[in-house]
């Protein structure tokens, strides 16, 4: 599993001492509190998701969308616009 770097004030903690189930943490966290955290989440890993495919009970139709087009119509991709600072105000 390739881990992506991390801000100065967080680090990586593993559930598992092979390096298995990342979790990210403060960095001040202290010894004692980082095994109480593990302890719980090692407890409850059933509830932990880490895809939209572990969450239980979930349709993947409800967190996926599709646009219906009619057949003579193709999708089309538009440039993002910029908006003008008067009117990102009021956005």
């Amino acid at each position: 599993m390739e881990l992506k770097p991390l801000f100065s004030h967080l680090r990586y903690e593993f559930l598992r001492p092979n390096h298995s189930f990342p979790v990210i943490v403060n960095a001040r966290v202290n010894g004692l509190q980082i095994e109480k955290l593990l302890g719980v989440l090692q407890r409850h890993r059933g509830v932990i998701c880490y895809s939209i495919e572990n969450i239980k009970g979930t349709s993947l139709s409800l967190c996926m969308h599709g646009i219906l087009l009619d057949n003579e119509y193709r999708p089309s991709r538009q440039p993002q616009y910029h908006l003008n600072p008067n009117m990102q105000e009021v956005v």
